[in-house]
C-alpha cells in the first residue's frame, strides 16, 4: 500500500485524495472493472492502489480514469445521484403526488 505522501503527490489535498477514493470505490464496489492487477478484496484499498499505480487523477475538480495510454478514459457509469435523480420519461416528480391527492 502507499504511504499517504505518495498518494497526496498524485491528488493534491487530502479532501481531494478522500473524494476520489471514495467514488472509486464505489463504482469498484457497484463492479466496474479493475484498472491493476490486485490481491485485494477491499474497495477503498483497491482504489488507493489505482491512486498510486496513477490510473486516477484529478484534473481541477474531475477525476479521470486514465488508460494505459495515460489519456483519460470515457466515463463508464453515471453519477450516483444522476441515477437518484433521473425519473422515467414523462415523468415530474409530481404525479404521485397529484394521485394521492384525488
Amino acid at each position: 500500500m502507499a504511504s499517504l505522501d505518495e498518494l497526496l503527490s498524485k491528488v493534491p489535498g487530502r479532501f481531494n485524495l478522500v473524494m476520489v477514493a471514495a467514488k472509486r470505490a464505489r463504482q469498484v464496489k457497484d463492479g466496474a472493472p479493475r484498472l491493476i492487477p490486485t490481491h485485494s478484496v477491499n474497495p477503498v484499498t483497491v482504489a488507493l492502489e489505482e491512486i498510486s499505480a496513477g490510473k486516477i487523477v484529478l484534473d481541477g475538480m474531475t477525476a479521470h480514469i486514465l488508460d494505459d495510454f495515460g489519456k483519460p478514459m470515457p466515463a463508464r457509469q453515471p453519477d450516483a445521484l444522476e441515477e437518484l435523480l433521473a425519473l422515467p420519461e414523462g415523468d415530474d416528480g409530481f404525479n404521485d403526488i397529484l394521485d394521492e391527492d384525488e
